[in-house]
């Protein structure tokens, strides 16, 4: 049997980082968790960056 091994697409891990922080805010109310989605996209503008600076130095 060749099973194929799941691979999450960008879309399902929004989605999972989303849920998660809003069922973290829905626990502990706390306000930096306002928004997840918004922190979902400042984080993975970082990480981008963080790659791109990355791949730079070992050009």
């Amino acid at each position: 049997m060749n099973h194929k091994e799941w691979i999450p697409d960008d879309k399902e891990i929004e989605e999972y980082f989303v849920r998660g922080v809003e069922e973290e805010y829905s626990l502990t109310a706390n306000p930096s968790l306002l928004d997840a989605r918004r922190a979902f996209h400042r984080w993975l503008d970082a990480h981008d960056h963080r790659i791109t600076e990355q791949a730079g130095e070992t050009s």
